[in-house]
């Protein structure tokens, strides 16, 4: 039987016991489970920080995960809980609108993988799932990455003893609209989300690319009716065809300063060679 994984999202904080009760309850009633703490530094009873951070990464761990979130300014009143499962994923918590992301990011991604508006036509074969089909996804990459990513939501929406946020202390700090607060701590969410994307995010697929650690390529091409973006040669070398696409960045952004390399000498018919859709 496999270990269930369950994620906790709540905004219980870490300084008092709250959080570890509820770890003992969950591995009481399911011993071989494996906890995952997304954050516990919501602001209290902030439901729109809540629901952002679920949306934001409970789709990059494996289906079958359960995802327990507990952010609910009316605690204490008879508000229905709720649970429920879409898209692979269970997901429990008060029904207070803290899913509304989730069912509606479900939606999208569940229509956009099915009818191929996107995919992921190279990955890194060790930490992805579904490796070689269309649906390919670099599950380790983008949960670790994204993960990561995160950690500057977490620390600008954390209110201290103050009662106010690190991105209202940092506005105010170096005194960006003044008379307008609101406005300028979300320019301060803004700017410290975009640099964050640009280090961790952007920065990994970058390694990840020049290191030509993408190996595993996409068969058949999911996208029949364009050339076949390769800007490193692995299509051609999984035996497709061609005819191939190198890209405007396939130089130093690939790892590779005189572009997309040759091969030589005729090509063996790999898994992506004709008749092998």
């Amino acid at each position: 039987m496999s270990r269930p994984l369950i994620t906790l999202l709540t905004d219980f904080g870490t300084a008092d016991s709250y959080v570890d009760e509820v770890k003992a309850a969950l591995l009481r009633a399911a011993p071989q489970a494996t906890l995952v703490d997304l954050t516990h530094a919501v602001p209290p009873g902030d439901l729109r920080a809540a629901a952002y951070l679920l949306g934001r990464t409970w789709h990059r761990f494996p289906e079958g995960t359960v995802h327990l979130a507990v952010v609910d300014p009316g605690v204490g009143t008879p508000r229905a809980a709720l649970a429920f499962g879409t898209a692979g994923h269970w997901f429990v918590g008060p029904d207070n609108g803290l899913f509304t992301p989730v069912l509606r990011d479900a939606a999208v991604e569940i229509v956009c993988i099915s009818k191929r508006v996107y995919a992921y036509s190279q990955v890194p074969e060790f930490g992805s799932i579904f490796v070689g089909q269309y649906n390919q996804f670099p599950l380790l990459w983008e949960s670790g990455l994204a993960t990561s990513m995160m950690i500057a939501a977490s620390i600008m929406v954390y209110r201290d003893d103050t009662g106010r946020t690190q991105a209202e202390k940092l506005a105010q700090r170096v005194r960006l609209l003044p008379t307008r607060p609101a406005l300028a701590s979300f320019l301060v969410m803004f700017m410290a989300l975009s640099l964050s994307y640009l280090a961790v995010y952007g920065g990994g697929f970058l390694f990840i690319r020049a290191a030509k650690l993408s190996t595993s390529v996409a068969c058949p091409w999911p996208f029949p009716e364009t050339k076949v973006y390769d800007p490193q040669g692995f299509y051609e070398k999984a035996g497709h065809p061609g005819p191939f696409f190198e890209g405007k960045w396939n130089t130093w952004l690939s790892g590779q300063p005189d572009g997309r390399p040759t091969l030589d000498g005729p090509v063996e018919a790999g898994r992506c060679g004709p008749g092998r859709d």
